[in-house]
């Protein structure tokens, strides 16, 4: 039994797809191809024409972000008394399910570059109407960077360094210098 945060979006989504690494409930990665059409998020072991996908989720009442390398996995990703083989790999991305009022199950999935995960990030931001959730090295959600520093158009001018007028002046003539020159009158 679901409980879902709101309703799903009427707007259909272009569909996307791609191979990605996955983080089972037994700390193994995995290859899964994924496909996400509408609000559905679909993975299984194989890409071919007509396969059903095994795992199916409902993406438009998750959160969803960025997983960087540094990160902890968290319990919720995995199966009580298991441990994840290999850290969290580069360009990952979370999905985190709602499972009841109190409690969300986590997906960890690990794109090929980074310009993978901001498609896929960008293509569940569609689907949910949502903006992605980041966390912070020990897994807690965190402001997106925009939010963390304002934008260039509201910090104030760097100072400018002023360098001090010139002034054209002979420097003070040494003491052979001026036993050389002769007074003048």
């Amino acid at each position: 039994k679901f409980f879902f945060l709101r309703p799903p979006p009427k707007k259909r989504s272009t569909p996307m797809e791609g191979w990605a690494q996955k983080l089972g409930f037994t700390g193994k990665w995995q290859r899964r191809f994924l496909r996400l059409k509408d609000s559905v998020l679909m993975y299984g072991p194989q890409n071919t024409p007509g396969c059903s996908f095994k795992d199916k989720l409902n993406v438009w009442s998750c959160s969803f972000g960025p997983i960087e390398p540094t990160c902890p996995v968290p319990r919720s990703a995995l199966r009580p008394g298991s441990s994840p083989q290999r850290p969290i790999p580069s360009f990952a991305f979370q999905v985190r399910v709602p499972t009841s009022k109190s409690s969300t199950r986590m997906y960890i999935f690990a794109a090929a570059s980074e310009q993978d995960r901001a498609r896929w990030l960008e293509h569940l931001a569609k689907a949910t109407g949502q903006q992605p959730v980041f966390l912070d090295n020990r897994g807690e959600i965190i402001p997106p960077p925009s939010q963390l520093m304002p934008p260039m158009h509201t910090m104030p001018p760097p100072m400018m360094q002023q360098q001090p007028p010139q002034m054209h002046t002979m420097p003070p003539p040494t003491m052979q210098q001026q036993y050389q020159q002769p007074p003048q009158i």
